[in-house]
């Protein structure tokens, strides 16, 4: 794959980090904002949700990337595989805990982890991978260097 998609490829995945991250902390720290925005028509889930898309399909292009490389060292694999529990994590509690609640269930049934604690766990998630990449970005430059 040519560098030059590769930059572009690890930009729009960084830009994307970005975006989520900001959404979330909305939707966690200050729900209040979120009836605001609601209220005059705008979709910041919309936005967090093309945002994670672009997370999924950048990230696993770069990941591919990265493990065809012989210089991948022993401590990326370990970072990485402690990204993807982190994002899988995100994913089932996405997936198995709707926003929506079900037909007289309060959080979709999910009775035992109400909604504004389930953004800040899905928040507190996304950060640990976002600060998971930098450790990985610097981990494979340095097996670079090696």
């Amino acid at each position: 794959m040519g560098e030059g998609l590769l930059a572009l490829l690890r930009a729009a995945h960084g830009l994307a980090a970005a975006i989520w991250l900001g959404v979330s902390l909305v939707g966690a720290l200050a729900p209040s904002a979120l009836t605001v925005i609601r209220a005059r028509g705008w979709s910041l889930r919309t936005v967090a949700q093309v945002a994670l898309w672009a997370l999924v399909v950048t990230g696993a292009v770069l990941m591919l990337d990265r493990l065809a490389d012989p210089a991948v060292s022993t401590l990326y694999v370990a970072l990485l595989g402690l990204k993807l529990a982190l994002v899988g994590a995100m994913g089932m509690l996405g997936l198995l805990a709707p926003r929506g609640a079900g037909a007289g269930e309060p959080n979709g049934g999910w009775r035992w982890l109400p909604l504004l604690q389930r953004e800040r766990v899905l928040l507190g998630l996304g950060l640990g991978a976002f600060v998971l990449g930098s450790l990985l970005t610097s981990a494979y430059e340095s097996a670079l260097r090696g």
